[in-house]
């Protein structure tokens, strides 16, 4: 059997990253990259006109797909499924691939030494119909740059137990679905080549490996794994949440299966994943003359994401309990560090552990920080006619809060003493980037001196 691959997803308002997911997985070997757009609003239908038009070498077909999108809400049916169905059968009727993967537009198929291409891995594995691959989530970086290509010398990645999965165009069929696919009497396996383990029920009809293989297996990457880009860059991050979930019928105005610009607590622990220098040196430079060819596309694309950033952060403006609603989604975003305005917010976290007064003076340990700033908050003493109060500050780390609060930054703790006297009535203020925070300082520990 010939082994040809094709690759086909469904993308929303993503023009700025097309050209990319092209480009990678093109040079991976995929003969084939079918995408269907639906409710795009951005230049997605344009750029990929020029791509087909400069880039005769490769086989791009896309598809505005929002009559299909309008009948499947209509019938209450997953338009993700739905629209994964349809590509299949028409590759398995009117094509000569042999397999199809079917990925978002944040997700690469990536082999591990970064150079066998797709339809070798796939040769080494003639007789199984699945081959899983497991998602090694890029990690948070606030120094990463904004529209950086998605892969450096040395990647931070945490291995999660979803997969993705490759499957033969096979009459076996039975049902496609966003992680796995089931198939009549089907012969899965993971990417080291073994029998996909455990049973359904635990693994969600093989969505995801079970806990005791991902035990077994480690932090590391397997031979090839889907590098799922979440992340990305805080302001790419945050315009990426009011992509919403229109597709599966939902309303809110954020996308509510995010957890947070933070490590991701249901991964492994982060390891590096690193390319040969020379290696990733050739693919981006390969990546940025491509971009050159379609320059003017990409840079409109570009600020398409950057302006729904702006966007996100006004409707917050206007609305502000959307800070609130949306907590766990907008996490780890410090926004006010990324604008001349800062947001007014309610999201400063603080605790007083320890309020210590005696004729010395006082002495108050605690922790705070501001959720929408990078920036530790501000701690001082005041005295009540506003004359301020000289004190040694001390910052430290709390890992205990920053367990609760995984968005905490490092040296969130502090301890403050100040030689002065309740006579003085001495309030303490914490500054964030947007609001001031007054307290009066009342003893949780007195010590009586004579």
């Amino acid at each position: 059997m010939t082994i040809k691959v094709k690759l086909a997803a469904i993308a929303k308002d993503e023009a700025a990253y097309i050209p990319q997911w092209i480009h990678h997985h093109a040079a991976f070997g995929f003969e084939e990259i079918e995408i269907w757009l639906n409710n795009t609003t951005d230049n997605s239908v344009e750029l990929l006109s020029d791509i087909q038009s400069k880039h005769p070498e490769l086989t791009i077909k896309f598809k505005i797909a929002d009559e299909f999108l309008d009948m499947c809400l209509s019938k209450n049916l997953q338009f993700q499924q739905c629209a994964y169905t349809e590509i299949y059968n028409q590759a398995l009727e009117n094509s000569n691939f042999s397999h199809i993967l079917f990925l978002d537009l944040d997700e690469f198929w990536v082999p591990r030494d970064f150079t066998t291409k797709i339809g070798e891995f796939v040769s080494a594995s003639p007789d199984v119909d699945a081959i899983s691959f497991q998602w090694m989530i890029d990690t948070p970086d606030v120094n990463r740059h904004i529209f950086s290509p998605p892969f450096s010398c040395v990647n931070r990645l945490q291995k999660n137990r979803h997969v993705k999965t490759l499957t033969k165009l096979t009459s076996k069929m039975s049902e496609l679905s966003v992680h796995n696919h089931i198939i009549k009497d089907g012969n899965y396996v993971t990417a080291d080549g073994t029998k996909f383990p455990g049973n359904d029920r635990e693994t969600i009809n093989k969505s995801l490996v079970p806990i005791s293989y991902q035990k077994m297996h480690g932090m590391k990457p397997e031979k090839a794994f889907i590098l799922h880009q979440i992340n990305r860059t805080p302001v790419e991050y945050l315009s990426s949440l009011l992509r919403g979930r229109g597709h599966k019928n939902d309303q809110k105005i954020f996308k509510a299966n995010r957890i947070g610009y933070i490590l991701d607590d249901q991964s492994s622990t982060a390891t590096e994943f690193c390319i040969d220098p020379l290696r990733i040196f050739e693919h981006n430079r390969s990546l940025i003359d491509y971009l050159i060819t379609i320059n003017d596309h990409v840079e409109k694309a570009q600020q398409f994401i950057i302006d729904r950033f702006y966007a996100a952060t006004q409707k917050i403006r206007d609305t502000p309990e959307l800070l609130s609603n949306f907590r766990d989604q907008v996490r780890g975003v410090k926004i006010n560090d990324f604008l001349v305005t800062p947001l007014p917010h309610d999201q400063l976290f603080f605790a007083l552990d320890k309020t210590q007064i005696s004729s010395e003076g006082i002495i108050i340990e605690g922790w705070a920080f501001d959720a929408l700033s990078g920036s530790l908050p501000t701690i001082s003493i005041e005295t009540e006619d506003g004359r301020s109060v000289t004190v040694n500050l001390n910052r430290h780390d709390r890992p205990d809060v920053e367990r609760v609060y995984p968005d905490a930054p490092k040296g969130c703790g502090f301890k403050i003493t100040a030689s002065t006297t309740v006579q003085q009535k001495p309030f303490l203020l914490i500054k964030s980037s947007a609001t001031t925070t007054t307290l009066s300082i009342k003893p949780t520990t007195t010590e009586m001196t004579n």
